[in-house]
């Protein structure tokens, strides 16, 4: 994410253009993918020509790449937040990342169980306390059966049939 004082000195040596705003305005919110943040200015009405050049010196200065995107977005979710390995490159894929580096990141990740266990780990006592809780808890970030069935009894919440 871009500060408006790093956005400053960056627009400082930019060709004076409105697509350029609008790109630095909308990644001061988040990183975006480049694909992304093309769709974005395109629906805002600004023309393919002076988005093209807006884009090449967006990633000329790194303000525009990719992989942090991925990176960020990864980050983003673990812990509480954490969702399963599908879900993430749904997300990924539907905000217009390249799927090398979808590919790559999700490899990069631990496997699935061990991802499940830290998620209900981090969530409320509540959730945790119970079996079908926590359960509806992974299930809704989209773990697979068995990484949910690994996590809870790593959590000593047994069997489905033990609630």
């Amino acid at each position: 994410m871009l500060s408006p004082a790093s956005t400053r000195e960056l627009s400082s040596d930019a060709p004076d253009a409105p697509v350029l705003s609008a790109a630095l305005a909308l990644l001061r919110k988040r990183d975006r993918f480049e694909a992304e943040l093309r769709a974005m200015l395109l629906s805002k009405g600004h023309s393919e020509s002076s988005l093209e050049s807006a884009l090449a010196w967006l990633r000329a200065k790194d303000v525009l790449n990719d992989r942090r995107a991925v990176e960020s977005a990864v980050a983003r979710s673990e812990g509480r937040s954490a969702k399963g390995c599908e879900a993430l490159r749904d997300a990924l894929v539907a905000r217009e990342a390249p799927p090398a580096l979808i590919d790559e990141a999700l490899a990069a990740l631990e496997p699935e169980p061990i991802r499940a266990r830290r998620a209900l780990e981090a969530a409320p006592s509540s959730t945790r306390a119970k079996r079908t809780r926590a359960d509806r808890y992974l299930a809704s970030r989209a773990f697979d059966g068995e990484s949910i069935s690994s996590a809870l009894e790593a959590m000593g919440l047994g069997s489905a049939t033990e609630s």
